[in-house]
């Protein structure tokens, strides 16, 4: 789902936001969102839940690392709530947004994220 918003994050105000169901189990990286020229892809809010021990990792597709390693164990979980300043991480302008998974554990959950076009 994404909406027409006007949210203010670090980046510049927000031109979209939506939320991505995340349902995933290959070891390695997967695009969870395809990058827009000109604009950068804003993670406002998560929740992650592991079948089991792996590490996940967002990056974008530069390839930069742009969260810190989360370890999760079986049937653990990461809440990001949406936070005050608007963000939790974000990928360069116009670049994908990238989950990486340490082994082959199913991984599933949601974002909320945000477009922002232009930016600082």
């Amino acid at each position: 789902m994404i909406a027409t918003a006007s949210l203010m994050t670090p980046w510049g105000a927000a031109d979209k936001v939506g939320t991505l169901a995340i349902s995933n189990s290959a070891s390695g990286d997967t695009t969870l969102i395809s990058g827009t020229s000109g604009s950068f892809i804003v993670v406002l809010g998560m929740v992650l839940v592991a079948a089991g021990t792996v590490v996940v990792t967002f990056k974008d597709s530069t390839p930069a690392t742009i969260s810190g390693p989360f370890t999760m164990g079986t049937s653990t979980g990461n809440v990001g709530d949406c936070s005050v300043n608007g963000l939790h991480f974000a990928c360069g302008a116009g670049k994908d947004l990238v989950m990486n998974l340490g082994s082959a554990v199913n991984v599933g959950g949601h974002l909320v994220y945000a477009l922002v076009k232009g930016g600082q």
